[in-house]
């Protein structure tokens, strides 16, 4: 999606959710699946086994980290991307309850 405050949500197994908008957000439930936000103050969220999240700096990265396939939730964080710690245009997953970059 490319428009302000827009949602891309596909929920297909190892797809992407790019949004680029102004406010959007893009959500990827699906195994291995990708969540990329470009457009400032938007959000990420990686909900799915094995997913990950991207954006640019000012964007919130939301992630899931789950046991299994089968979908138990064992944490879930969100951070803000600000340049130090979490960087712009890199891919964050949550393993072990920490952030990690892919």
């Amino acid at each position: 999606t490319s428009s302000h405050q827009s949602t891309a949500a596909p929920a297909s197994d190892q797809s992407t959710a790019a949004a680029s908008g102004d406010r959007s957000t893009a959500v990827a439930s699906g195994y291995r699946s990708t969540a990329v936000v470009t457009g400032p103050d938007s959000v990420a969220l990686a909900a799915g086994w094995d997913c990950s999240a991207s954006g640019v700096i000012g964007c919130w990265l939301m992630l899931v980290e789950r046991r299994d396939r089968m979908g138990v939730i064992l944490e879930a964080k969100a951070v803000k991307v600000d340049g130090d710690e979490i960087k712009p245009g890199v891919l964050y997953t949550l393993r072990g309850g920490k952030v990690v970059a892919r």
